[in-house]
């Protein structure tokens, strides 16, 4: 029996790893990890853009063309990995909620961490915007009740789960509790009343 065990085990690993190297042999090879000391250059008002040291190579394969409003990129191409920074700052940008009318802040806040995983390869800015989304439905799927507004992301750390990938970024999501005040109820009439109309 411990014999078939390990020998699903052993198999199952072997398709998982074998799928990671398909997966990943798709896209991009030598491209650089950027570290958390690298720097957010601004191109351009509105044209935030990470700038890794790059390869010939990298540049040739997915052109980093990348362009946004401030809230969504808005044309070009490149991949997750490279642009992981910005697309931290667009989620802080336009994917935060914002108080409603007649609700005030408390004092309480909460922070929750989730996963996202970076597959370094090329997308359109279109594909780029939808997995910011993702997280931000992540964010909001944790949410510690419905009392609680996100008010910001943060990167916090990046590193490779495997050799062969995923790049997995981790984000902090803040969330600070409302309280909202009620309406007056209104005055409950007795059973058989008849409205004038």
């Amino acid at each position: 029996m411990k014999t078939f065990k390990k020998t699903n085990v052993m198999k199952s690993f072997a398709v998982a790893l074998f799928a990671s190297v398909v997966f990943f042999a798709s896209c991009n090879k030598e491209e650089a990890v950027p570290s958390e000391n690298e720097n957010i250059t601004a191109k351009a008002p509105g044209e935030l853009n990470f700038q890794p040291p790059g390869s010939a190579l990298t540049m040739q394969s997915c052109p980093e063309t990348l362009v946004n409003d401030g809230c969504n990129f808005t044309s070009g191409t490149g991949t997750d990995l490279q642009n992981q920074f910005t697309m931290v700052s667009l989620l802080n940008s336009c994917r935060i909620e914002s108080l409603s009318p007649g609700c005030s802040w408390t004092s309480t806040t909460q922070t929750k961490l989730f996963n996202a995983d970076l597959s370094n390869c090329c997308f359109s800015a279109g594909s780029l915007n939808t997995q910011i989304d993702g997280w931000k439905q992540m964010a909001v799927s944790m949410r510690p009740g419905s009392d609680y507004v996100i008010t910001g992301y943060q990167r916090i750390n990046g590193f490779m789960v495997t050799a062969y990938g995923p790049y997995r970024m981790v984000i902090s999501v803040t969330y600070r509790k409302k309280v909202c005040s009620r309406l007056p109820a209104e005055p409950s009439l007795p059973i058989g009343t008849q409205l004038d109309k």
